[in-house]
């Protein structure tokens, strides 16, 4: 993947995450909900962008 992908992947998971953060404020999404979308991005960030940098290179 490129760095130009990589990065734009890294903004989206950002925003998902102060979107989960701002719906969970607001009472628009149970805490089972939020804490499972935590642990997703937390999958894809420690296994699947290292995957995809080592094969950057």
């Amino acid at each position: 993947m490129d760095k130009k992908y990589l990065r734009i992947l890294a903004v989206l998971m950002v925003f998902i995450l102060v979107l989960n953060l701002v719906l969970l404020a607001t009472n628009q999404i149970k805490e089972l909900f939020f804490w499972i979308v935590i642990a997703i991005a937390a999958f894809f960030g420690y296994v699947v962008i290292p995957k995809f940098k080592k094969s950057q290179n």
